[in-house]
Protein backbone atom coordinates (compact mmCIF):
# COMPACT_ATOMS: atom_id res chain seq x y z
CA UNK A 1 0.00 0.00 0.00
CA UNK A 2 1.10 3.40 -0.77
CA UNK A 3 1.31 6.02 2.09
CA UNK A 4 -0.91 8.80 1.79
CA UNK A 5 -3.27 6.74 -0.61
CA UNK A 6 -5.83 4.43 0.89
CA UNK A 7 -8.85 2.47 -0.42
CA UNK A 8 -8.89 -0.77 -1.50
CA UNK A 9 -10.97 0.14 -4.17
CA UNK A 10 -8.70 2.46 -6.29
CA UNK A 11 -7.03 1.39 -9.70
CA UNK A 12 -3.67 1.30 -11.20
CA UNK A 13 -4.22 4.07 -12.69
CA UNK A 14 -5.28 6.40 -9.62
CA UNK A 15 -2.52 5.22 -7.93
CA UNK A 16 -0.11 6.15 -10.81
CA UNK A 17 -1.37 9.82 -10.97
CA UNK A 18 -1.29 10.03 -7.01
CA UNK A 19 2.34 9.56 -7.38
CA UNK A 20 3.37 11.46 -10.15
CA UNK A 21 1.47 14.82 -8.31
CA UNK A 22 3.27 13.90 -5.03
CA UNK A 23 6.64 13.33 -7.16
CA UNK A 24 6.07 16.70 -9.18
CA UNK A 25 4.74 18.55 -6.50
CA UNK A 26 7.82 20.47 -5.58
CA UNK A 27 8.46 23.82 -7.88
CA UNK A 28 10.53 22.95 -10.78
CA UNK A 29 10.15 18.97 -10.01
CA UNK A 30 9.88 16.87 -12.78
CA UNK A 31 8.59 13.32 -13.86
CA UNK A 32 9.72 11.43 -17.00
CA UNK A 33 7.84 8.06 -17.89
CA UNK A 34 9.92 6.15 -20.37
CA UNK A 35 8.64 3.36 -22.88
CA UNK A 36 8.32 0.06 -21.65
CA UNK A 37 11.31 -2.31 -22.01
CA UNK A 38 9.71 -4.37 -25.02
CA UNK A 39 12.98 -6.64 -24.85
CA UNK A 40 13.16 -10.37 -22.81
CA UNK A 41 16.00 -9.37 -21.41
CA UNK A 42 15.77 -9.46 -17.81
CA UNK A 43 15.83 -5.67 -17.22
CA UNK A 44 12.97 -3.78 -15.38
CA UNK A 45 10.25 -3.61 -18.20
CA UNK A 46 9.44 0.29 -16.84
CA UNK A 47 11.75 3.70 -16.07
CA UNK A 48 10.66 6.92 -14.77
CA UNK A 49 13.62 9.57 -14.31
CA UNK A 50 12.88 11.88 -11.59
CA UNK A 51 15.04 15.27 -11.65
CA UNK A 52 13.88 16.99 -8.34
CA UNK A 53 15.72 19.15 -4.97
CA UNK A 54 16.01 15.54 -3.27
CA UNK A 55 17.85 14.56 -6.87
CA UNK A 56 20.00 17.28 -6.66
CA UNK A 57 18.61 18.28 -9.75
CA UNK A 58 20.38 15.46 -11.34
CA UNK A 59 17.89 12.95 -13.84
CA UNK A 60 17.79 10.35 -11.46
CA UNK A 61 16.07 6.73 -12.83
CA UNK A 62 14.16 4.45 -10.73
CA UNK A 63 12.83 1.26 -12.07
CA UNK A 64 10.39 -1.81 -11.91
CA UNK A 65 7.78 -4.48 -13.51
CA UNK A 66 5.57 -1.45 -14.37
CA UNK A 67 5.15 2.36 -14.45
CA UNK A 68 3.23 1.75 -11.17
CA UNK A 69 6.26 0.09 -9.28
CA UNK A 70 9.33 2.38 -10.93
CA UNK A 71 6.91 5.36 -9.23
CA UNK A 72 6.74 3.66 -5.85
CA UNK A 73 10.51 3.22 -6.12
CA UNK A 74 11.07 6.56 -6.20
CA UNK A 75 8.47 7.69 -4.04
CA UNK A 76 10.39 5.63 -1.29
CA UNK A 77 13.71 7.16 -2.22
CA UNK A 78 12.11 11.14 -2.31
CA UNK A 79 10.86 9.70 1.47
CA UNK A 80 14.12 8.28 2.27
CA UNK A 81 15.87 11.45 1.64
CA UNK A 82 13.57 13.89 3.66
CA UNK A 83 11.45 11.70 5.63
CA UNK A 84 9.33 14.91 6.63
CA UNK A 85 7.68 15.61 3.93
CA UNK A 86 5.86 12.62 4.01
CA UNK A 87 1.80 12.82 2.66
Amino acid sequence: MIEGFEGEDSTRAERVWFLIDVLREAEGSTVTICCDNPDFNGLPNSKVIICADWTSWVDTEFTGENVLEALASAHEAMFAVNPDARR
